[in-house]
């Protein structure tokens, strides 16, 4: 069977193309009919190499929007719609080219004021728009609508760093005083007390809603298709101040996420990372959402809270994470002094 063909309807003023007996609409411009009938044969059979990139990108992101968590979606959405910005609607399959990776990334360095709060010379995020900007090309092969990735041999020159950041008690008490001042009616001062208290992740306090609120058994509770890894429910303790501003927030917003910004809109990862971003760059100390996580993971531990538990509070179903946040302690000249004369017998 023949490949269908896009063609010019006069009367219509507009390109069509015809599958099993049926006109579908494109568009008028050239460029763009043929972008969108490239899209709609990715679904019909294995693209060519003519094929414009943008069509897999399109494609791709209507992927992950209909079959992923909204938090993946918009992991890929904007590193992809960038790089089908920067490459245009011409750039064909077999012309992509490592070089074009390299002057999209090399365009984050320097356009700051278009990607404000983010660390754009960090190797943490260029890694992720690197596997952001491969990942469509993966899934298109995954799919057996291309047979190899046009980047199958681009090897990703950023090495990720942990997010091994930990407040100290005394930036702690400097954030919240610097917090406490913002006219935000305590919006952001609410979300990450919550963090602190309970040690959840921070999309765990972005998206909790009313109906996740155990009041009576003191946690939330976020269903196995709603958990990372979505193999168990995940239960968050909630500790008596958590569990008065969640009682709080709960008569506030019945419906919804529970943590929202001074505007009413629920907190977004780019808002509350920039807002977090501002505030370090005003007190002198990195601090982000993960931070307060990281911060409640060490102080439970110089509390005496075993590892095992710890890792449970948090979610965690390795010890391997909770270990490597352990490393914080170093930083607590004060605790290992006091366990230097444990372990020789200074103090009992």
């Amino acid at each position: 069977m023949s490949e269908p063909k896009m063609y010019w309807k006069a009367s219509h003023k507009c390109y069509y193309v015809t599958f099993g007996g049926k006109q579908t609409r494109l568009d008028p411009d050239e460029e763009k009919a043929r972008t969108l009938y490239h899209t709609l044969m990715l679904d019909k059979a294995p693209v060519k190499s003519t094929c414009p990139v943008v069509a897999i990108l399109d494609r791709f992101l209507e992927h992950c929007e209909r079959n992923t968590k909204p938090a993946t979606y918009e992991f890929y959405r904007d590193p992809v719609k960038s790089f089908a910005k920067c490459i245009g609607p011409k750039l064909q399959v077999k012309d992509l080219k490592a070089h074009h990776v390299t002057k999209w990334l090399d365009g984050f360095k320097t356009n700051r004021g278009k990607n404000r709060g983010k660390q754009v010379n960090s190797a943490n995020y260029h890694h992720n728009l690197v596997r952001a900007i491969k990942a469509p090309f993966n899934w298109a092969v995954k799919e057996e609508r291309l047979e190899v990735s046009p980047l199958r041999n681009y090897k990703n020159p950023y090495r990720t760093r942990p997010r091994d950041v930990y407040l100290m008690p005394e930036q702690w008490d400097k954030l919240v005083a610097a917090v406490a001042g913002c006219h935000d009616r305590g919006c952001l001062l609410d979300i990450i007390t919550v963090m602190k208290e309970t040690g959840c992740r921070p999309l765990e306090a972005r998206s909790v809603e009313k109906h996740h609120f155990d009041q009576g058994g003191k946690c939330w509770v976020f269903p196995a298709d709603e958990s990372k890894g979505e193999r168990e429910p995940r239960v968050v303790l909630l500790n008596d101040k958590a569990l008065a501003l969640c009682q709080r927030l709960a008569l506030k917003h019945p419906e919804g996420p529970l943590f929202r910004n001074s505007d009413g809109k629920p907190w977004s990862r780019q808002t509350l990372d920039y807002r977090l971003y501002r505030l370090s760059k005003k007190l002198g100390f990195r601090c982000c959402p993960y931070a307060v996580r990281h911060t409640f993971c060490t102080e439970a531990i110089i509390r005496g809270v075993d590892i095992q538990t710890v890792a449970t509070l948090m979610g965690h179903v390795d010890l391997k994470m909770v270990s490597r946040i352990y490393q914080h302690i170093r930083k607590r000249s004060d605790h290992l002094r006091e366990g230097l004369r444990r372990a020789t017998g200074e103090i009992a």
